[in-house]
């Protein structure tokens, strides 16, 4: 049954997530947005990737990066996005340095 493997998926990626993991935060986010296997929640996006963010992990900070000068998943912002690629290009993240 492909809802409930769909189900299954998301439970193990909320476990991981609060467990810290960053790339399960950045897949919940893209399912909120979505609506895959949960209701469409803009401020559940937000909220997960704001604290994707905050861990040390360049690529979380480079997607929220990437969504505030888009305004995909979040509204647009794009003071935010410069800074947080600054901050990766401070850390040597190439793709960040190249922005």
């Amino acid at each position: 049954d492909p809802a409930r493997v769909l189900r299954d998926a998301i439970a193990d990626l909320e476990k991981a997530a609060a467990n810290g993991n960053v790339r399960a935060m950045m897949y919940l986010a893209e399912a909120a947005w979505q609506g895959y296997g949960m209701a469409k929640n803009p401020g559940r996006v937000q909220a997960l990737i704001d604290r994707a963010a905050t861990t040390r992990d360049v690529i979380a900070r480079f997607d929220l990066a990437h969504a505030l000068g888009s305004g995909r998943y979040v509204p647009r912002d794009p003071a935010r996005s410069a800074a947080l690629y600054r901050r990766n290009a401070e850390l040597g993240h190439a793709v960040s340095q190249n922005i």
